[in-house]
């Protein structure tokens, strides 16, 4: 029949006879081997951010209840129907199953499940702004050092890259060390540059198109200082230029050629004497005027273009170098029939 006394009960039986003799008492604790179990196993090394997989083999008569534990945080599932138990955690720490109960009573656990997590790999990379057919140059910083990149689109395998995409574009980089990784990704973002600079000309002064931005070559050489709207030329070449948005240089421009301002060039050359040169402190600046040409200013510029100085025009005039540093450079010597360009070096 039928045993309605679970495990571990205390029960007392009274018996009666069928002659109403005194009733006897039994009294008694019920005890049995429960077929319950459960055996934890499983766990592993994992990354942070995965989990490892545990399992819980369980005996006796279904549905089971079990509790296990990390070390910290106790969970308990109930309502388990079929052995294994399986499931996951991406918290660190040593499983064991702290209870087990089958249909009929409470069992026995055994086993553990180690879980590790290693840290995963800081990895950080630069966004970059570059003009149409410009590089870029991505780095990938790291920590800690050892480890392997991989970068995508392009399959490189270097802590930087240099790049030069025709548009707006995303890479990644993922760097691996320990058996771990990491990923992060920089967007580069191509600017369009204006566009190339349309030279008009009236004799010898070209213009371009730009109001301002411009800066002007002559046989592919930057001319110093020429960075106005218009250029008078003043030696045979072919003349471009380029323009300057703020952000981008443009193409360069079409290409205007002059050939036929020599002779006026040579005879405003001869009309300066510039001397010593090299010098180391002071030069003197002889200038012949004639009965039509006028010596509007003369600058100095360095050899960036940029202006570094100014010289008062009279017949004979000096200049003290000695607060400059040494090095080349030009004096722009503007008539109103052209310009004269002179090389100064100071030592």
């Amino acid at each position: 029949t039928s045993d309605p006394i679970a495990s571990g009960t205390s029960y007392t039986f009274i018996a009666n006879d069928a002659n109403s003799c005194s009733p006897q008492t039994v009294s008694n604790t019920k005890t049995c081997n429960c077929a319950a179990t459960a055996t934890i196993s499983g766990g592993g090394t994992v990354c942070s951010g995965q989990s490892a997989n545990m399992s819980v083999a369980l005996t006796g008569t279904g549905p089971w209840s079990i509790t296990y534990s990390d070390g910290t945080t106790p969970t308990t599932v109930n309502n388990i129907a079929t052995s294994p138990y399986t499931f996951s955690s991406s918290t660190a720490g040593t499983y064991t199953i702290t209870n087990v109960s089958d249909a009929n009573c409470t069992g026995t656990s055994s086993g553990s499940a180690i879980v590790t997590v290693k840290q995963n790999p800081m990895v950080s990379v630069n966004d970059a702004n570059i003009c149409e057919g410009d590089q870029a140059i991505l780095n990938g910083i790291v920590f800690p050092s050892g480890g392997v990149y991989n970068w995508t689109p392009g399959g490189f395998s270097t802590s930087s890259i240099t790049v030069s995409p025709s548009s707006t574009s995303t890479y990644t980089v993922t760097y691996t060390v320990n058996g771990c990784s990491s990923s992060a990704n920089a967007l580069v973002t191509v600017i369009a540059r204006p566009s190339a600079p349309i030279i008009t000309r009236n004799n010898f002064v070209l213009t371009s198109n730009y109001p301002s931005g411009n800066q002007w070559y002559k046989d592919g050489v930057l001319i110093p200082g020429a960075v106005n709207q218009n250029y008078t030329a003043t030696e045979n070449g072919v003349y471009t230029v380029i323009a300057y948005d703020g952000t981008c240089y443009s193409n360069v421009s079409n290409q205007m050629v002059i050939g036929n301002v020599g002779i006026s060039e040579l005879a405003l050359g001869k009309l300066l004497n510039v001397y010593p040169n090299p010098t180391k402190d002071v030069i003197t600046i002889d200038f012949t005027k004639g009965n039509e040409v006028e010596l509007k200013s003369i600058d100095i510029l360095n050899l960036m273009g940029q202006k570094v100085g100014t010289v008062d025009v009279s017949e004979s005039m000096s200049v003290d170098m000695t607060a400059f540093e040494s090095g080349v450079y030009h004096f722009s010597f503007n008539f109103s029939e052209g310009k004269v360009v002179k090389q100064v070096v100071k030592f």
